[in-house]
């Protein structure tokens, strides 16, 4: 028996149980890495079934975060204040973000985004060379990420 009774599954219900209702947005999986929330980040990767487009645009996004965390701890140096660094950054930075922002600009440092930035775009060149292997670069990537400890940069 399938489900509620049905005894034969047509195209739809296929479809149904292999795309998750709970599709996450790239962008919560690359801030939950960038946080260090292994279980939220683990998740995401397990419900999703990432093409090849989606493996590109996550570096591309990993890009842009880690580009205004460097920019925003290069200002920090300046005032010393995360709060007065967040508040007057430029474009402005959404409310419900500076919570996650802060977190991420206490666990990493200028020399740690400058080797993180250099390793997606050596990782982007490996995607476009190996397409039908991109899901599990882009994984081992991340969950190399998680495992981030001050050292192991």
């Amino acid at each position: 028996m399938f489900i509620n009774g049905k005894l034969k599954i047509n195209i739809t219900d296929i479809q149904n149980l292999v795309k998750s209702d709970e599709n996450y947005d790239l962008n919560e999986l690359i801030e939950s890495c960038l946080s260090l929330n292994k279980k939220k980040a683990l998740s995401i990767l397990n419900e999703n079934n990432f093409n090849q487009e989606d493996n590109i645009r996550i570096l591309k996004i990993f890009l842009h975060k880690l580009k205004r965390l460097k920019n925003l701890l290069s200002q920090n140096k300046n005032n010393n204040n995360l709060e007065i660094t967040i508040n007057n950054y430029r474009p402005p930075i959404f409310w419900k973000d500076k919570d996650a922002l802060k977190r991420q600009l206490k666990i990493y440092s200028l020399i740690e985004i400058n080797k993180i930035i250099k390793n997606l775009n050596e990782l982007e060149v490996k995607l476009k060379q190996r397409p039908q292997v991109s899901n599990q670069i882009i994984a081992n990537f991340i969950i190399d990420k998680l495992n981030f400890t001050n050292n192991s940069i």
